[in-house]
């Protein structure tokens, strides 16, 4: 009988901790799109704690035996061969400012183009591949690929002393060694897009919080 109510208290201290990630994944998806974009390495962590498994650290869904719920994806098949895909998870954006013109990415959310979300298990999206490089060997970059570099060695939970490839190009090449030219005044500009792995990450959580499974998982 005490084994069993250890392992009831256990469940529901697992359960607690989940509910704990997700309203972590609320409150720094609301601050990002308040403008603190750096909130980006807190919704690594947190999808690190709920989905990844090492020899040494067992994911909170592994631990619930949930890692076959199914969770939302809104990333577009990307062929095996494609040539620079970014999974049509964000847009490319231009604006005018009072200091000139400014490119960005922004996350699609739910306003993105009509690829209808479907569901993939846990393990399946964690490793589905939601962009390809225009450059490079390792081209095709997983969720996985991106959360973890954030987490371990960008400043979620750790500073590391380099990234990887894949993650500097998307930090400051925008994924492309192509950038957005325009004539402006006669004169012809050079404009690239920055920072497309903290938009990811963005569009990800909003998948997180919109897969039904993972709801109900939470509720207490």
């Amino acid at each position: 009988m005490s084994e069993l109510i250890l392992r009831n208290d256990h469940y529901s201290r697992l359960k607690e901790k989940l509910r704990m990630h997700f309203n972590f994944l609320i409150k720094s998806a609301a601050a990002f799109d308040d403008g603190e974009t750096d909130e980006s390495m807190r919704m690594a962590v947190s999808m690190r704690v709920l989905l990844h498994d090492t020899r040494s650290s067992i994911s909170l869904l592994t631990q619930l035996n949930a890692k076959d719920i199914f969770l939302t994806s809104t990333c577009g098949q990307i062929p095996t061969g494609a040539v620079m895909n970014s999974g049509s998870m964000f847009f490319y954006h231009i604006k005018m400012t009072p200091h000139g013109l400014r490119t960005m990415v922004k996350p699609c959310l739910n306003d993105g183009p009509p690829i209808p979300p479907y569901h993939l298990k846990a393990e399946e999206w964690w490793s589905q591949i939601v962009f390809v490089l225009s450059h490079g060997t390792d081209r095709r970059i997983s969720r996985k690929d991106i959360v973890l570099v954030a987490a371990n060695k960008d400043g979620g939970a750790h500073v590391d002393q380099s990234l990887t490839p894949q993650y500097e190009s998307l930090q400051k090449l925008g994924g492309t060694r192509t950038f957005f030219q325009m004539n402006i005044d006669g004169e012809e500009k050079t404009f690239k897009f920055e920072n497309i792995h903290q938009v990811l990450i963005r569009q990800m959580t909003y998948e997180l919080l919109n897969s039904p499974a993972l709801l109900a998982l939470a509720v207490p």
